[in-house]
């Protein structure tokens, strides 16, 4: 698991798609994430789930809880901390 100072922030361009990035390295090289669609919003959940917490990230519904109350949620430019995700995950998935 990564520190909960860890910082996930969006950067938004001109195309549909934004890039992610993880302590301002990119959180994956391919092109950008759109979150705006249910597909998305758990390929995005999923990708920072895993980057945060590692293997463990596996469990489904985890990733489906994240998805639904966070990345749902996110508007065009957004700043998520690991202290915020580990919230997140303590309070809704218990």
């Amino acid at each position: 698991m990564k520190p909960n100072t860890t910082v996930y922030k969006a950067i938004t361009s001109l195309t549909d798609f934004a890039t992610v990035t993880v302590d301002d390295a990119p959180l994956r090289e391919e092109d950008g994430f759109e979150w705006r669609t249910p597909e998305g919003q758990l390929e995005l959940a999923h990708a920072i789930l895993f980057d945060y917490y590692g293997a463990e990230a596996k469990e489904i519904s985890a990733v489906h809880a994240f998805s639904e109350g966070v990345i749902a949620h996110l508007p065009y430019a957004w700043t998520i901390t690991g202290k915020g995700i580990e919230i997140f995950m303590q309070t809704r998935i218990s």
